[in-house]
């Protein structure tokens, strides 16, 4: 994937994909055509929901793969006997 980095006067750095559109298609980043410039930003709130919503599947999968390792450990020590 191309990427471009942009350096910004404050020294950030922002580095664009080259599949912007994948950002605009999840409502992540707001696109505005200005003539030939395309200026993107990031929508908070969809950022915020996004979040939430990985926190949700963080906690789901961690608890998921506990247990796994649990019986795992529970099974190889039942072996082991």
């Amino acid at each position: 994937m191309a990427r471009r980095s942009v350096e910004w006067p404050s020294g950030r750095v922002l580095v664009v994909a080259a599949y912007p559109e994948l950002g605009v298609a999840a409502g992540l980043v707001r696109r505005e055509v200005r003539g030939r410039e395309h200026w993107m930003s990031l929508d908070p709130e969809s950022l915020q929901q996004a979040e939430g919503w990985i926190a949700d599947q963080l906690s789901f999968w961690t608890t998921r793969a506990d247990a796994l390792a649990a019986r795992l450990s529970r099974r190889a020590e039942a072996r082991a006997r």
